[in-house]
Formats: C-alpha cells, structure tokens, sequence
C-alpha cells in the first residue's frame, strides 16, 4: 500500500514508552498500527449507533445473549 509521510505532534511520555517498547526504527508501523485499530474501533461505534437508530438501544437482555454466544 503507498505510504503518505505526515507529521504529528505527540505527548513526550506517549513517544518515550512507544519507543522502549518497538524502538526507534519500529515508531511508525506501530503508530499505523495503532490508527488501525482506532478506525476499527470508531467503525464498531457507527455500526452500533446505525443499529440503534433502527431498532432502539441495545438492551441487557441483548448484552447477555452476545454473552453466551461468544463467551470470553
């Protein structure tokens, strides 16, 4: 996939403990990485309130049935 080089400003702790953690040269593929899973995230909220908006909230009664579906 092409790659676009952007510039982003950063708190110094974030990049510090990102850094100890894949080190210098492994920065930017875990910040992909991260804004990937951000994306699936805020899809997952659409999805949701899409839902709701059709067929009212997502009651307890729903919650405990995704439970025994797909327990933990």
């Amino acid at each position: 996939m092409p790659q676009v080089k952007k510039s982003v400003t950063l708190d110094s702790d974030v990049v510090r403990e990102v850094e100890q953690l894949v080190g210098p040269r492994g920065f930017s593929a875990f910040m992909n990485e991260s804004a990937k899973l951000r994306l699936l995230v805020e899809r997952g909220r659409i999805a949701v309130r899409g839902y709701e908006d059709e067929h009212g909230p997502i009651g307890a009664d729903d919650l405990q049935a995704v439970d025994r579906a797909w327990p933990a």
